[in-house]
């Protein structure tokens, strides 16, 4: 009959070796898809697939199964977990920055081989652990030593940053990471070789106060702050362990606050990280960059992950190091967040077992301050990753890139080990295991809260960090998938997406079109069009739901972009492009039936092929190429006003001779915008741009009528058409009505609020709402129409249809107005026309401003556009 003991040895050893197998099956299935990668990503087996990683797989291998054999031979394996799961996070580490940065995963796989070799000597020579108790002092010392030597000889492996290392001919070692083992040797040893009576704490701790307060000195003057918490939590962890003294917890808790508090004062980079963590947002460029980077690849990544090899990890500041965690999340999702969480729950939990149950007392301390020291840092650095802490510049134990780090996690994981395979159940009382029951319960919570605010990111705010502009991954996608076409009105191409896969990128085929079409660049972000119809041209719109999920689970990429049909007709377009081409300033021409923009000008503009070469001399040049003048545009109305006054007169009431003043109050530059013989009429006045004319329309209207006006014809808000405006003008309503047409601060508007307004004299009244997008092509249904021709009415039929025949013109089919507005340092001339009450076609109006430009010449430019959207 099978014995007890001996069943449960085999049971034991039966699961360590379906652990070990699983690891190795997760690490090459891992390894399998890494190759495959690139044929999903490109869609095609013509891809060069990935192989060199295998390399770090298969060291990996010869160094896991090396550890195991060791450990095999020299020990009685009592915990099966703990080796798997070491090895399964190495391994992982591996392979994630072999992805990265494969110098690094080489690197890395050779430090593990060192540190494979480093730790035999704990499992061939069990008397090393004794002995280094017995030297506790002068291994501590030496630590130290070490840690200060980098003040003279330091220096930091990339180039530029903290000097935390010691290097020698390209190999570096950075001592406080050796420091913190030699702590929990250190005290270990003290506190095992003494009982402290109640009474005399201060006193029997003293010799631990000075020494750990050495090292805390060395290394908050080395500005690690983030070694230095941690040698603050092993020790007030393992004080509590020793003396089961609660208020050990509260001094740690101080300590922690105080640090922090001395660190923000007198380091900078301590400032500018915990600043960056209260407020990330602001300026994400900043302080906060790598940050909401590492936020927005954990909302990449949600619940399942992007897949292996198909998330950009390295759009992360170090990616292979400080985030590593959130490389992994984007890859795996929130599923492989909470695996490797409870991997390090394990450890922790078998940990603390290990000690409880041994009954050597420097095993104990020694066992706990492994597991403390191995959890607590992982908490810091999965915290700061997640913004549940802030940054500190730890590594993630076995993960993240770093020999020295490696080599000492490894050696800690080797003497958990030892120290499992020699405990027994101990004979100490009961008490013994309350610290650790409240440190289980601590570093439970901690843990916990950590994978909720992972899901939090992964799940809750994913949508709104993965559309933040700050996003590259947007822009790499575009490489992949080909983006949706821009097309008029009558299907011409206006922009589309040339390439392959893989090399796609932006071209407009109507360049003078870029401040309204805008760009979708990486290096320059999205604007205009291409940012507000970017859910359709992104492939991310215009498919059915379950469509758009499949192909993002598979790919993680969205599906071939749906071209767009604007209601811009490219030849009219043209036209007053080639007509404007010396000017400055803006035109457009709306139906003034359903709002319907047929053309958008805007003169000097820039040229979306050409933005890496012209993008600096475009944001030096004093005529503002970037400026959309059409939405964006304050330009001053000044006695374009007139026509929109007229509703609220009876025209049938208003004389016939005008005043023929072509002065306000004296000032010559108010003259009439268009300069005319002898006596005119008040009608000529108005379609003129007199001031008479506009001081005869307020006395029939009223003074009290102007703000009204203004309102009624919404003359301060820039109708939405998915373009960046300016902001909305305000006005005081005590505001006098000549400081708004001919003062300091005047009343200003832009091409498109005037088109929509004075639309409503060639429409009967209704005010159409101005739309530029005409229809999608989605993949169900074909082309849809999207527009809207909805109407708002601002004046009655019977007025409006008075105001067109009262401006009706003998140069064009229609009426007209030229009119001049002024501010302090320079003027501008608008023209505007529409279609006659009684129009047989499509009703459509004009408005024209160009800066700095006689009346005139305003004018004739204006009856040309005309012209051209008549025919």
């Amino acid at each position: 009959m099978l014995q007890p003991t001996k069943f449960f040895a085999n049971y034991k050893n039966v699961i360590r070796k379906r652990l070990v197998w699983l690891a190795v099956l997760f690490l090459g299935s891992y390894s399998l898809i890494l190759t495959l990668s690139p044929a999903v990503k490109y869609r095609s087996w013509n891809v060069d697939l990935l192989w060199w990683h295998w390399i770090g797989f298969f060291i990996w291998c010869v160094g896991f199964f090396w550890f195991k054999h060791l450990v095999k031979e020299n020990l009685i394996i009592n915990d099966p977990t703990l080796l798997s799961i070491f090895g399964l996070l190495i391994g992982w580490g591996i392979l994630t920055i072999w992805q990265i940065r494969p110098i690094f995963g080489f690197r890395q796989a050779v430090w593990f081989i060192v540190s494979v070799g480093a730790s035999s000597l704990f499992l061939k020579r069990p008397s090393l652990l004794y002995t280094l108790k017995e030297y506790k002092y002068i291994l501590l010392v030496t630590g130290l030593l070490l840690s200060a030597l980098t003040f003279l000889f330091g220096t930091y492996p990339g180039g530029v940053g903290p000097r935390l290392w010691l290097g020698l001919r390209g190999i570096y070692f950075q001592p406080s990471e050796l420091l913190k083992l030699i702590l929990i040797v250190y005290l270990a040893a003290y506190f095992s070789e003494n009982k402290f009576p109640q009474i005399k704490i201060i006193q029997t701790i003293f010799p631990t106060l000075v020494l750990v307060f050495a090292a805390l000195f060395i290394l908050v003057a080395q500005r690690d702050l983030g070694t230095a918490l941690i040698f603050i939590a092993i020790y007030i962890f393992m004080l509590f362990i020793a003396f089961n003294k609660k208020r050990f917890l509260a001094i740690g808790l101080g300590l922690v606050a105080l640090s922090a508090l001395v660190g923000y004062y007198t380091i900078d980079l301590i400032r500018i990280r915990f600043q960056g963590w209260l407020l990330p947002w602001p300026d994400t460029q900043a302080g906060s960059y790598q940050i909401t980077q590492s936020l927005i690849a954990i909302a990449t990544g949600g619940v399942g992950g992007t897949g292996v090899g198909l998330g950009n990890p390295r759009l992360i500041p170090i990616s292979h190091s400080d985030f590593i965690f959130s490389a992994i999340v984007e890859q795996t999702g929130l599923f492989g967040a909470i695996a490797l969480i409870l991997c390090f729950a394990v450890i922790f939990f078998r940990g603390f077992s290990i000690a409880i149950k041994t009954s050597d007392r420097y095993y104990r301390y020694l066992a706990a301050g492994i597991s403390i020291y191995l959890t607590s840092q992982a908490i810091l650095i999965l915290g700061g990753n997640i913004r549940l802490l802030p940054i500190t510049g730890v590594t993630l134990p076995f993960l993240s890139y770093g020999g020295s780090s490696l080599l000492i996690s490894f050696i800690s994981a080797c003497i958990l080990i030892f120290i499992d395979s020699k405990s027994e159940k101990g004979q100490e009382s009961g008490k013994v295991h309350k610290p650790f029951q409240i440190l289980g319960i601590l570093f439970s919570i901690s843990l916990f809260l950590i994978s909720i605010v992972t899901g939090w990111w992964a799940v809750i705010r994913a949508n709104d960090l993965q559309l933040r502009k700050d996003n590259p991954r947007h822009f790499i996608n575009e490489r992949f998938v080909k983006r949706g076409s821009i097309l008029d009105r009558d299907g011409l191409l206006i922009t589309h997406s040339i390439g392959e896969i893989g090399s796609y990128k932006r071209q407009s085929k109507y360049p003078l079109l870029s401040n309204t079409i805008g760009f979708s660049d990486i290096a320059f972000g999205s604007v205009g069009l291409e940012e507000s119809l970017d859910g359709y041209l992104s492939g991310e719109r215009g498919y059915p739901a379950f469509s758009l999920w499949f192909n993002n689970l598979l790919y993680d990429q969205p599906l071939p972009g749906r071209d767009v049909r604007l209601t811009i007709d490219l030849e009219l377009q043209t036209k007053i492009d080639n007509l404007l081409q010396s000017d400055i300033g803006s035109a457009i021409v709306m139906n003034a039936k359903n709002g319907e923009i047929l053309a958008i000008v805007s003169h000097p503009s820039i040229n979306a092929n050409i933005l890496a070469t012209s993008w600096e001399s475009w944001k030096s040049d004093p005529d503002s190429p970037f400026v959309n003048r059409a939405v964006q545009g304050a330009y001053p109305v000044g006695n374009l006003i007139t026509p929109f006054l007229l509703s609220k007169v009876d025209i049938k009431e208003l004389p016939d001779d005008g005043l023929a003043i072509n002065y306000f109050n004296g000032v010559a530059p108010f003259s009439c915008a268009i300069q005319q013989n002898g006596v005119i009429t008040l009608q000529q006045e108005i379609m003129n741009g007199c001031p008479s004319a506009l001081l005869q329309i307020i006395a029939k209207a009223g003074v009290e009528n102007i703000h009204e006006t203004i309102k009624t014809f919404h003359l301060t808000q820039t109708p939405d058409i998915g373009l960046p405006v300016n902001q909305e003008i305000q006005i005081s309503s005590e505001q006098k009505w000549d400081e708004l047409f001919f003062g300091t601060s005047p009343l200003r508007a832009n091409p498109l609020q005037i088109a929509a307004s004075i639309s409503t004299i060639s429409n009967h009244g209704l005010s159409p709402i101005p739309q530029i997008l005409s229809s999608v092509n989605t993949s169900e249904k074909g082309w849809i129409i999207v527009s809207n021709a909805e109407t708002d009415r601002l004046i009655s039929e019977n007025q409006a249809d008075q105001i067109n025949n009262y401006l009706k013109s003998a140069s064009i089919a229609g009426w007209e107005v030229t009119a001049q507005g002024f501010d302090q340092s320079s003027s501008v001339s608008w023209y505007v026309a529409g279609t006659p009450s009684n129009w047989s076609g499509t009703p459509f109006t004009i408005v024209l401003v160009l800066e700095n430009e006689s009346p005139d010449r305003t004018q004739a430019i204006g009856r040309l556009i005309y012209s051209a959207a008549a025919n």
